[in-house]
Order: C-alpha cells, then structure tokens, then sequence
C-alpha cells in the first residue's frame, strides 16, 4: 500500500474523502495561499478549517489576508495563526474522529500542490493520530480567525519594501506600438493591463465575447495577453507564463479542472477565482499563455466590468463607456503562488 506520494498532491487531497468518508479536513499549512482554497474548492465541498501557520514571517500576508477574507465559500475557515508554525499536515474526521493524515514537505499552496515531485507527503501511522490532531487543536486555539485578523505592518518593513521598490526598475520596451500593458514594477511583479486588443488600440472585441452573432455569452470576457509582456516579466505569470497544459488536446485533458490564480478585487472586497490559459507556440521558449479568464466561467468577470461600468449584462463594452468611466486597464500585482490583488477604480 503506498504511504508516500509526490505526484498530482492536489488531486490526492481532494480525492481522499471517498476512500476515507471522511467529512472534514484540517490542514495546517504552513505557507498558505487563497489560490490553493480556490484549487481545491473546485475538487471538493467537505468541510476545511485552514490554518496558516508562517503568516507571522510571510512578507505577503496582507495581500493574502485580503485574498482569504473576501472568498465566498461555505464551511471554509481560516485561522491565522499567532506563533510561527511551518509543519504542514492534512488531518480527515469523519464524525469528529480522525481517520487518516498526511503530513511531509507540500505546503497548501498552488506551487506546494501542483508542482509534481518537488514536495512529498507520506501516511501518519494511526498511533499518531491523537497527538497529531491535539497538535492542531492547540494551535487552532492560539490563532484568530482571517476575519477577525487585523494585519499589522511595523514601520520598518514599511522602509524596507518602499527602498526595494525605488531600487527595482521596470524592465520595458521601448517603440512598441499599440500594446495592451505597462509595467509598473518588478518585484512584486504589477503591470496595468488594458482591454484593447495589442494590435489597435481602439478594438475591445475580447472583452465582448467572440463576436456578436456568436452563441457565447454576451458576457463572456478574455484578457489578451502580449508574448512581449511575458518575455518581459515572466514572474507576473503562473510557470513564468509557460502553459504546462499545452500540447494536450482540445478534449479535457487539455483542459484545467482547478484555477491557476485568484484576483482580489479589495475595493469591491471580492476573489475571483482566475485561469491563466491558450496557448502560443515557441520554438524556444516553449508554449506561452495567450489569454486570462474567470474560472469556471468567463462571464464572471464580464459581468463585474459592466457592473463596475454601469452597463446593464449582456451591454458592449465600448471606448465612449470606458472614457467615461475613466479607465480602460486593471492593474494587477502578483504576489506569488496564483495570487493577484486587482484595482479597477
């Protein structure tokens, strides 16, 4: 019977429940991303209590804490927790009881889960499991809910990260006609991306579905995305904008089940889960992204443009309603692990 596993983590995780009935997971993250909550939100309802053990030490809580604090899903809780904490464990109950855990290397994040043999997680003997799930009881007890957290930034990491970000200078093209983005910093990766298609600056097609005779949702919205910006920036991008699932089909293996990134909105205190997706051929740099959509449904995001707007659903998004509004870009800052703060105004 296998005890250690280091392929396809996430999809271990979320498939245990049918082998072990069980009706609640406990995991103790160590690093912790609302991107993982959103992968596995997509492959499993069972009752989660997450706790987030390295928050304390993590230079990217407080744009985490506002990416778990306006998720929308049922019987998920979040626990920050006040003493750092970096073991990462994956505890089941069924009925109060522990059933099975999983412990090893994986932190509940999108790379900690979803990059094959980079982490390990290996079967608790049951003789542990008592001490294990006291273990996580205790720290449960010493941390406060991401609800009722309130981020606290000392002066001197404020220092630190303003001299960081005055040192770093954006890497950009210079005579390049038409794009459809600016890069505003490195590290962390922020660009405004806007609407218009990279080639004519007065086009919005892909924010207004396909076409208009299309059968797609008039909502529907896609995000076009320049190879230039990756070639420029790859660490804005999931696998530095490589899509791994290229190559597979237009059948669903060739399709991703979870999402490769959330976008919150903190203005509008809302995380949509986001997939960073299609596919432009390299020779030499492999198979880049071509586009970004909200998962499972690309209407989503159409509908809270045109909400944002203040355009009915199904409304063209024209230039007239954008100038209006004053802005016509999302600036987006990837904090890494598939998780994006979004400012649209």
């Amino acid at each position: 019977m296998t005890s250690a596993f280091t392929k396809d983590l996430l999809q271990i995780i979320s498939e245990r429940e049918e082998k072990n009935r069980a009706d609640e997971l406990i995991i103790q993250g160590g690093y912790a991303s609302p991107c993982a909550v959103e992968a596995l939100r997509a492959l499993t309802n069972i009752k989660l209590t997450l706790i987030y053990g390295c928050q304390i030490r993590d230079g990217k809580r407080k744009a985490r804490h506002s990416g778990f604090l306006y998720q929308n899903h049922a019987d998920v809780n979040v626990f920050f927790q006040e003493k750092y904490c970096h073991a990462k464990i994956y505890c089941w109950l069924k009925e109060g009881e522990v059933v099975e855990v999983l412990s090893g290397s994986a932190n509940f994040s999108r790379d900690g889960l979803t990059q094959d043999g980079t982490e390990i997680l290996y079967k608790i003997d049951s003789k542990d499991f008592k001490r294990t799930y006291d273990f996580l009881e205790n720290n449960i007890a010493n941390s406060t809910l991401c609800r009722d957290y309130e981020i606290k930034e000392s002066n001197k990491n404020k220092q630190k990260n303003v001299d960081v970000y005055k040192k770093v200078m954006p890497r950009d093209e210079i005579g390049v006609k038409n794009r459809n983005y600016k890069i505003l910093q490195n590290d962390p990766p922020k660009i405004n991306l806007y609407f218009h298609d990279a080639t004519n600056e007065n086009k919005f097609g892909r924010i207004n579905g396909y076409s208009e005779t299309s059968q797609v949702n008039k909502d529907d919205c896609e995000l076009s995305i320049s190879t230039k910006l990756i070639e420029a920036i790859p660490k804005f991008f999931p696998n530095d904008g490589i899509n791994q699932k290229a190559g597979m089909g237009q059948g669903k293996e060739g399709k991703s089940d979870i999402p490769n990134a959330t976008f919150c909105f903190e203005k509008d205190e809302l995380t949509m889960p986001m997939s960073f997706q299609g596919t432009v051929p390299s020779k030499s740099k492999g198979n880049r992204y071509k586009n970004i959509r909200s998962f499972p449904e690309g209407a989503v995001l159409g509908r809270y443009l045109r909400k944002k707007l203040g355009i009915n659903s199904d409304e063209k998004i024209t230039k007239e309603i954008l100038d209006k509004y004053g802005r016509d870009f999302l600036t987006i800052t990837h904090h890494g692990g598939g998780d994006y703060s979004v400012d649209f105004g």
